[in-house]
């Protein structure tokens, strides 16, 4: 459950209007497992879902419901964004799929945001999914991911109507029920020790927040300000190295030739496939494939690892990129 979640930081500016707690969970729980993908079809294991997003019911055709509703207001969410030609309104996730067995999840996410997740990785925010789903509150969560983009800095400034719009707080709350209500009760929980993985962790040391307003008559809030105990980046690197290094070569050499052919397809008897991972079975090579006709998920021989490479290559030349079918 240690995953880290990483995304782009434009994502900090877009107001995930009308979501639940629970939808949030969901949301970030997907972009923690979307890291680099060469392909807009993502595929979670079910049971990865229900552990991550606090989804609690195990009857698989309730499970299936409550999946389903859970992203009827994802795919609902509309983002709109500026291009080189004006502005456009997309939703992130299209299409959501769950196999006959009900073991695997599948999204497509849209092209338009594909960027999110992959590619400028040096504009990042990172922080744990297991300490950002076991926070409480909608506010809280958005908040703690704000500060987050600037845990190097330890401070934090924006315009106070931008801050109400990023949490989608209702118009009608005054600024002293957004300081009671939303301000001091997420100040409160995202500067409090708390027990993760058998260690002590506090979100944000020394956590405060101050109004800026304007002068003369009115003295209405302009701004607001979070500032925090910087983290010790350096350290934390140095702590992922280490974890890195503790993997050892024989498993990621085995981690590599399994997901080598990941979101590549090939045609057999007339069929397209889309191949997740392979498994060597001696010299013959077990795909781990979907079905682009049911979507069903099979597993499919070869005789070895050349036949398998030349169906690829043969459905390449056949197909160049952009004409590529998907799966959904």
């Amino acid at each position: 459950m240690n995953e880290v979640v990483k995304y782009h930081n434009d994502l900090n500016n877009i107001t995930l209007s009308g979501l639940t707690e629970n939808q949030i969970n969901i949301l970030f729980t997907l972009f923690a497992k979307v890291e680099n993908q060469s392909t807009d079809i993502l595929k979670f294991p079910i049971d990865k879902i229900i552990e991550l997003s606090g989804i609690s019911t195990t009857n698989k055709e309730y499970l299936e419901t409550t999946i389903f509703s859970q992203f009827d207001k994802l795919q609902n969410l509309k983002i709109r964004y500026d291009d080189d030609e004006g502005t456009a309104q997309e939703t992130i996730f299209p299409r959501v799929h769950i196999d006959k067995k009900r073991e695997f999840l599948s999204v497509r996410v849209s092209q338009a945001f594909a960027y999110i997740f992959n590619g400028l990785m040096n504009n990042f925010t990172r922080f744990e999914l297991a300490e950002f789903v076991n926070l409480n509150g909608k506010y809280t969560k958005t908040i703690y991911r704000l500060l987050k983009q600037y845990r190097s800095t330890g401070i934090f400034k924006i315009e106070f109507e931008k801050f109400k719009e990023i949490l989608d707080i209702p118009k009608s709350y005054a600024t002293r029920d957004i300081e009671k209500q939303i301000l001091k009760p997420a100040v409160a929980e995202l500067s409090t020790e708390r027990s993760l993985f058998d260690q002590k962790r506090t979100p944000f040391k020394n956590l405060s927040y101050k109004k800026t307003k304007t002068k003369g008559k009115g003295n209405k809030v302009t701004g607001i300000e979070f500032t925090f105990t910087p983290e010790n980046i350096d350290n934390r690197k140095q702590i992922a190295a280490k974890k890195e290094k503790e993997l050892s070569e024989k498993d990621k050499a085995e981690q590599k030739f399994k997901e080598q052919f990941y979101g590549k397809y090939f045609n057999a008897k007339g069929i397209t496939h889309l191949v997740y991972t392979i498994e060597k079975d001696g010299e013959k090579i077990i795909a781990n494939v979907e079905d682009f006709t049911t979507n069903q998920r099979l597993r499919m021989t070869f005789k070895n690892i050349e036949q398998l490479k030349e169906a690829i290559e043969i459905y390449e030349i056949k197909n160049p990129k952009k004409q590529q079918p998907k799966i959904f």
